[in-house]
């Protein structure tokens, strides 16, 4: 996939999953403000994640999620 190829070097991380329609990123502590179109969220899922799903320039669809706090806290 040329896309996850394209963005584990921008941003210098190891692909943590990827399938046919599907790359996966692990980031830390990243602000990225760069002219995305917001498509849903951020939106907490019973699941126990936070999401947020946004199309990058390129109009690649990209869905941000991170783990809640165990005891409720934001």
């Amino acid at each position: 996939m040329r896309s996850a190829a394209f963005y584990q070097e921008v941003f210098g991380l190891p692909l943590q999953h990827q399938d046919e329609d599907t790359a996966m990123f692990r980031f830390k502590d990243t602000l990225d403000q760069h002219g995305v179109a917001v498509i849903s969220g951020p939106e907490d899922r019973e699941w126990g994640m936070r999401t947020m799903t946004f199309a990058d320039p390129g109009g690649n669809t990209w869905e941000i999620a991170q783990e809640l706090p165990k005891n409720g806290a934001s």
